[in-house]
């Protein structure tokens, strides 16, 4: 059996992949804008909308392959299951991704006429933006499944550097064709289309290579299909209601805004949402263990695994936030040099950024129970949610437009933290909440926050280079403040210092 790569490793690697991914991915938007104009990249933050939606077609299935790859380590699974588990899992994987690209596909002269409020480009070039976006999509859709199985079989460093060339080629390559062949969004939906196919087929082959080989072909088992519906349809349930509420904002803004103004609001949300990318890399790293340890069911392991990822996530995702906030406007000028974009932007990103920041914090306990195999407790946390806070979302976009729809967000994630959390840890790791709620989030971002107060307050007048080193000056003392307020992180340093001094005497 092959030896795991050290935990350090896969997160390493999955920090090094995701954060070059999200680069990419960020980097080159204010040059998007400046070549295509901003109504064609509202065409790109409707395709970062449905995106988005896709996962409601996920449907728990990499998830689960993910957690049945990790524990076959543990639990005598057969080398015939495991490659009949993946084809069981994609064939209707694909099958859904086709289907609902073909829909968005028919469906686009409806929505580019009757939907979206174009300006300057004609319904006929925005049904056509649409018909590729729907290929990109298709192409792109399967990546997630076959990326899930390669996380479970702790195949991270090779997976992030296959996402990280892809976003690569994806990130420059768009901004080639963009300034030098066709400053148009279908030429940037059809370049998206290419390297997604791409992708795709890479890691589908890489997976399968992975897995143990046997004589026989896969088949399709709707045995293994039934033994798991439960869980997966949970997985299922929960992506659903969350995609719901997570893009309900865009969803009414992308019809009550021009193109161009929803452009300005898919930017802040593009940037707020870079918190959560740096949350996935903990994760992917984590779940393969804490669902080896619920399998275990090694509890005094589950425990310390998981307030070393909780500790993790606050010492990413803290000093990142409260940079952002706190110099928002100085951030954004600094990167595109555009004084309107960034004063239109500036506003609602801060308040994304306090919700993003939320949801962030509470992506680990809902993943502990997710690697013990319970959803339920997560479904109807979710419907209480979508009952209660879509109308509040809806009243609030109405009345107060892209202000409004970023409050909607803060109060969803405020309600996470405030109501759910409690039942989330009594349900997955009763009496760790008061742990996890101190230790894991309120005392390092009490610590970090007053840093970066601090530094607003007593930040001088500078011209541009001179603030974002100020910025970032700021930023590393309020990491520091941040660790120093992570037990499980502190003491994983201090150990690591002391065995270097002792090595290094010896």
């Amino acid at each position: 059996m092959r030896q795991l790569p050290s935990l350090k490793l896969n997160i390493a690697a999955n920090f090094a992949g995701k954060s070059w991914s999200v680069l990419m991915s960020i980097a080159f938007v204010p040059l998007y804008i400046r070549a295509m104009g901003a109504e064609n990249y509202g065409l790109v933050g409707i395709f970062l909308m449905l995106s988005s939606l896709a996962n409601i077609l996920d449907l728990g299935f990499s998830t689960t392959l993910n957690r049945e790859l990790a524990q076959s380590r543990v639990n005598e699974f057969e080398t015939s299951g495991l490659r009949n588990l993946l084809r069981t899992f994609e064939l209707p994987y694909w099958c859904l991704g086709i289907g609902a690209a073909s829909s968005l596909a028919l469906a686009s002269e409806v929505i580019a006429g009757r939907w979206l409020r174009p300006v300057g480009l004609t319904p006929s070039a925005v049904s056509t933006a649409l018909q590729l976006m729907a290929v990109a999509l298709a192409a792109q859709w399967p990546s997630g499944l076959y990326a899930g199985g390669l996380m479970g079989l702790e195949r991270q460093v090779f997976l992030n550097i296959v996402l990280a060339s892809f976003a690569t080629a994806r990130g420059i390559g768009s901004l080639v064709v963009l300034w030098w062949l066709s400053p148009t969004a279908e030429a940037f939906f059809i370049w998206q289309a290419l390297v997604n196919g791409l992708q795709t087929l890479v890691l589908a082959i890489v997976l399968w290579r992975a897995l143990p080989h046997c004589n026989g072909r896969p088949e399709f088992d709707l045995v293994l299909l039934h033994a798991r519906w439960r869980y997966t349809a949970g997985l299922a349930t929960i992506a659903i209601l969350g995609a719901i509420m997570t893009q309900f904002d865009k969803l009414i803004l992308s019809q009550l805004l021009t193109l161009d103004q929803f452009g300005y609001y898919s930017l802040a949300w593009l940037i707020a949402n870079t918190l959560l990318y740096l949350v996935g890399p903990i994760g992917s790293a984590m779940f393969p263990r804490l669902a080896r340890a619920s399998s275990s069911s090694d509890h005094k392991l589950s425990v310390s695994l998981y307030h070393l990822a909780c500790q993790a996530v606050s010492l990413i995702i803290i000093p990142v936030a409260s940079i952002f906030f706190f110099f928002d406007h100085e951030l954004l000028f600094i990167w595109t040099s555009n004084a309107t974009l960034s004063a239109l932007t500036a506003p609602v990103l801060s308040i994304m950024l306090i919700g993003t920041l939320l949801n962030a914090i509470v992506q680990i306990p809902f993943q502990m129970q997710f690697a013990a195999g319970e959803t339920r407790l997560a479904v109807t946390i979710n419907i209480v949610a979508l009952i209660l806070v879509v109308p509040i979302t809806y009243f609030l976009t109405f009345r107060f437009g892209v202000i409004g729809a970023a409050t909607g967000w803060v109060v969803l994630n405020l309600g996470y933290v405030i109501a759910a959390m409690p039942l989330v840890h009594r349900d997955a790791l009763d009496g760790e909440a008061g742990n996890w709620f101190i230790f894991d989030v309120m005392r390092p971002l009490l610590a970090c926050t007053a840093v970066t107060w601090a530094g607003v307050a007593l930040m001088p007048e500078l011209q541009m280079a001179g603030q974002l080193l100020y910025i970032a000056f700021v930023g590393v003392v309020g990491l520091c403040a941040t660790t120093l307020t992570l037990p499980e992180i502190r003491n994983r340093i201090f150990y690591a210092f002391g065995e270097a001094r002792r090595s290094h005497g010896s």
